[in-house]
């Protein structure tokens, strides 16, 4: 028996409707996650997604598929899209402790506001505590943004800030260790440069960071956590009139590969950024150990 023109109508509509109330209920459940939660997502992407995914499933479902089987396999395809943007799969900065060098100003200090601003607990390090940036860190005036002096060349002081670190931890692992601080001390033609400007790169560049994993590594191992190692594209390639700049962060990116390697079976990740050329305290104030 053939269903008349009006019925196939009336029919279309409702199917149309129901498809229509299972968008609008994907798309209030989506929202209300994300609003509880403190991790953040651009809505415009998972909408502009989402909306290609189902607006696909549909047109299949309305094609090739009885009305019921259809409304079915769209339902279907709604929880998948849920499960896909809303699993525990995405991050939850809850209880999560980041630790970062070089915040004065720069990459470091923009770095400590975001993760902040995100809801993890950011441990801010920075050269001078009386730097400007240390202090718009501090006005901050929150419980999970700690500004610490430390200049990761001195040991002593690195020790100190550790046990510091530690005791705010309460046997909680770092979730991340972001070694960003660096220093630029000439840039010119390798015949020219001081030898001691070789050297006071390779002290804070690669010992630096050294120096400071060795000290939080226990901590970020026990979090199966991660490192990341504010490199260069100059400790890749060779770039004229970088030749101190290069070699140390040249030295950070095989000290990074061989770290990598050892620190798989724990679990821990260990990742190399290298940003290009960026307007930041590094060229400007190159005695700063700002990257």
């Amino acid at each position: 028996m053939h269903k008349l023109p009006d019925e196939m109508e009336e029919s279309s509509s409702l199917a149309l409707g129901l498809y229509g109330l299972l968008t609008v209920v994907l798309g209030v459940a989506v929202v209300f996650h994300f609003q509880k939660s403190e991790a953040r997502l651009n809505l415009s992407v998972v909408s502009s997604v989402s909306s290609l995914l189902l607006l696909g499933a549909a047109s299949l479902c309305s094609l090739y598929l009885p009305q019921a089987m259809g409304f079915v396999f769209f339902a279907l395809s709604c929880y998948l899209v849920y499960r896909l943007f809303c699993s525990d799969g995405v991050l939850s900065p809850e209880g999560k402790a980041v630790l970062i060098t070089g915040c004065d100003s720069g990459f470091g200090h923009s770095l400590a506001k975001r993760l902040h601003s995100l809801g993890f607990h950011v441990f801010a390090m920075v050269l001078q505590e009386e730097s400007d940036g240390a202090q718009e860190l501090k006005s901050v005036c929150s419980d999970r943004l700690t500004v610490i002096e430390m200049d990761v060349t001195n040991h002593a002081v690195i020790q100190d800030v550790r046990k510091e670190v530690a005791k705010q931890l309460n046997n909680r692992g770092l979730f991340a260790l972001v070694n960003n601080a660096g220093v630029i001390i000439h840039i010119g033609d390798a015949e020219i440069i001081p030898t001691d400007a070789y050297k006071r790169c390779m002290e804070v560049n690669f010992l630096g960071t050294v120096q400071v994993t060795k000290a939080f590594l226990p901590f970020i191992r026990r979090a199966k956590g991660r490192i990341i190692n504010i490199s260069s594209p100059s400790g890749e390639l060779p770039l004229g009139g970088m030749s101190a700049y290069g070699a140390s962060k040249a030295a950070l990116e095989f000290f990074s590969d061989i770290l990598r390697q050892e620190m798989k079976p724990w679990g821990v990740n260990i990742s190399i950024i290298q940003p290009g050329a960026t307007k930041t305290a590094i060229f400007w104030e190159p005695k700063r150990l700002d990257a």
